[in-house]
């Protein structure tokens, strides 16, 4: 080799030949597919310092930094995974560098976004890659609203959903809850068609455009239903791009959630004659067994 003709010392263990698949920095990267992937290898230890960290009551300031800094890692392939690190930040709020041997209790927040990060790590497939997209790349249009009393909707390309609240329950909650609603209904039921892609979320709720951005909110009833949005994102590896437009230019899914189907059939004579059915996993009713 010329390293050694000219007396360059090489760490043959970290040396690559010419490949178009290699692992840089415990982030494994594929040009073939424009895509990256977690090595097994990473996947099973974090997977181990999850259950070690969750094991133990009140771990050291310490351990939280270094499982924090193995899950932003991971960040960068896994976007959304970022919504299920907050929790995390917020317990480390006020912590400075000579405060690593302090203990700080592990919440129930905490402990339920780290398990979402063990269940997402158990059920990927090894080496399942993630293609990187881009916020420039070509998008795909989701509309969704929601009606306080009534139900909800909403529509991509020809399909369209809708549904009805079926109690009190869920129209006592906020508008910004019910209006997450659909949105997890529509990724989840065409989440086939969403997969490796930019979605345009529109919506006519403007205070929710920073909520759909970020995937966070600091409202504890929010982060509920954000979880599983954040999560189907992940999942699929889907880039949320929310987008904001005026009620009267939502009419198309205001109708689907007022339960105005007719006139919503008379009015979009083009979109498909039925709707998509939605599976009972994404009713209201289970929706809020799981998360509630």
């Amino acid at each position: 080799m010329l390293s050694n003709g000219l007396g360059v010392p090489i760490a043959e263990h970290k040396t690559e030949t010419a490949t178009q698949s290699l692992i840089f920095l415990g982030i494994g990267l594929d040009a073939r597919s424009q895509s990256l992937y977690i090595p097994e290898s990473k996947r099973l230890e974090v997977m181990d310092m999850i259950v070690s960290f969750l094991d133990n009551r009140a771990p050291k300031v310490k351990l939280w930094q270094k499982l924090l800094g193995k899950l932003c890692h991971l960040s960068q392939v896994l976007v959304a995974g970022r919504t299920f690190l907050s929790s995390v930040y917020g317990s480390l709020q006020g912590i400075l560098s000579q405060d690593q041997h302090l203990c700080r209790r592990i919440s129930k927040e905490v402990r339920l976004d780290l398990l979402v990060w063990y269940d997402f790590l158990l059920k990927i497939s090894p080496g399942k890659s993630f293609k990187y997209i881009s916020a420039k790349g070509a998008n795909v249009a989701m509309y969704t609203d929601a009606s306080k009393t009534i139900g909800f909707g909403g529509w991509c390309y020809n399909d369209w959903f809708h549904g009805m609240w079926p109690d009190m329950f869920w129209k006592a909650k906020n508008i910004a809850v019910l209006e997450l609603f659909p949105i997890l209904v529509g990724l989840e039921l065409w989440k086939d068609r969403f997969s490796d892609k930019v979605v345009n979320i529109y919506t006519d709720n403007k205070a929710l455009v920073p909520v759909i951005e970020k995937l966070y909110c600091k409202d504890p009833e929010i982060r509920r239903i954000l979880r599983p949005i954040a999560l189907s994102c992940m999942q699929n590896n889907i880039l949320l791009i929310p987008v904001h437009i005026k009620g009267d230019e939502n009419t198309r899914a205001d109708l689907l959630s007022r339960n105005r189907i007719m006139h919503f059939r008379e009015m979009y004579p083009s979109m498909s004659r039925y709707p998509t059915q939605l599976p009972e996993v994404l009713s209201p009713i289970t929706i809020r067994a799981q998360l509630w």
